[in-house]
């Protein structure tokens, strides 16, 4: 007030130009609470950043520009007022006023929009994020509720307009009638993400497979309409979601076990010396901590082919990670062939054994 009656006193034009007078209170004013809640948001979003959570600095950025912009539009529609007051339009300033509140609603929306988009990226990019988060999961409610606010933020602006939401649901029941009818297949990809994030038969980095189709490959990113795969070779595998409601999607990442089946073929003439090799094999395999012995251990003599004897050897082994199995599958054939060897047996080979009968050729000469 003291600044106003100062102002006004030096500028001599109180009676006239008073608008003038209250911009430039109102700038100063404005310019000072600018200041101020930039340095102290500034302090506490250093103070937030100590703490060991996420939520507390992503509120105070989420918060610092759309308040900004809040002081920004307050300033100016004040300034508006006057104006309007000055110039005898009492009429316009409750246009001024709703436009300020619709523009602060839209405010708190943007506000709300930008933490949520900023705890999803956080939760989705930190290195030191919990192992156990669902990224996909985080990645899909993160939508939803962007989704929301922005219906919610679409009704507000209309409402600020003047034009009756009870006109716009009846027509948006209608539209979404018609648009269901020509946009069957793009829904019909929508509910096939949204069961896919209900159901999770994959996540974000996820091997998988189909054996129904030809699909195999590392999941990149699941979106509303399509799912991007790469594949073995690198190459972008775009498949619509709909589809995941149609297939079997194997993921492979998601086993408990490993299987390991192999057959050996020894020599005929070791077949007395079969029975303690199988023996042995079995002792090894349960000695070896990789194998699950809950799962059962089956060496067994299965076949006599045409050229071998065969051993088959099946068990199960706890670990899953394909390039360490490898590792495991490994060492159980090298210690096979320890085993084949300490027993003086051989491996076989394809043979062909021909058997030449004794046989008595008579040559009758001609008499000369």
């Amino acid at each position: 007030m003291f600044l106003h009656i100062w102002l006004s006193k030096i500028l001599g034009i109180y009676t006239q130009y008073t608008w003038i007078v209250h911009g430039i209170v109102i700038f100063i004013v404005a310019t000072f609470i600018y200041w101020l809640q930039r340095k102290l948001l500034k302090r506490v979003h250093e103070h937030c950043l100590k703490t060991s959570h996420i939520w507390d600095d992503t509120l105070v950025r989420a918060f610092s520009l759309p308040f900004s912009v809040f002081i920004c539009i307050f300033a100016v529609t004040l300034f508006a007022q006057f104006i309007l007051i000055d110039f005898k339009l009492d009429s316009w300033v409750n246009d001024i006023l709703r436009f300020r509140a619709g523009v602060t609603t839209l405010l708190f929306i943007w506000f709300f929009w930008r933490y949520v988009g900023q705890i999803e990226h956080r939760l989705t990019h930190m290195p030191k994020s919990d192992p156990h988060l669902d990224i996909n999961t985080v990645s899909i409610i993160g939508r939803f509720i962007r989704i929301a606010v922005g219906v919610i933020a679409v009704l507000i602006s209309l409402e600020a307009l003047g034009i009756p939401l009870s006109g716009v649901i009846a027509f948006g029941g209608g539209g979404a009638i018609v648009m269901g009818i020509a946009a069957q297949q793009l829904l019909a990809n929508w509910f096939g993400g949204l069961m896919v994030f209900l159901d999770k038969p994959f996540k974000l980095g996820d091997w998988i497979q189909s054996p129904d189709r030809n699909i195999e490959g590392v999941v990149n990113r699941i979106g509303w309409r399509t799912t991007k795969v790469m594949t073995l070779d690198k190459r972008a595998m775009y498949i619509p979601n709909s589809l995941f409601n149609q297939i079997i999607i194997v993921n492979p990442q998601r086993m408990t076990h490993r299987r390991l089946n192999i057959t050996v073929g020894v020599r005929y003439d070791d077949a007395m010396k079969i029975e303690d090799m199988v023996k042995s094999i079995k002792l090894m395999l349960s000695q070896n901590v990789h194998v699950d012995q809950d799962e059962g251990v089956l060496v067994h003599l299965v076949n006599f082919g045409v050229s071998s004897l065969d051993i088959n050897i099946y068990c199960f082994t706890r670990v899953t990670a394909y390039a360490h199995w490898r590792d495991i599958q490994q060492n159980i054939l090298f210690s096979v062939i320890k085993i084949i060897n300490e027993h003086g047996a051989e491996f076989a080979y394809p043979t062909v054994t021909t058997h030449i009968p004794d046989t008595v050729t008579v040559c009758e000469g001609a008499h000369v």
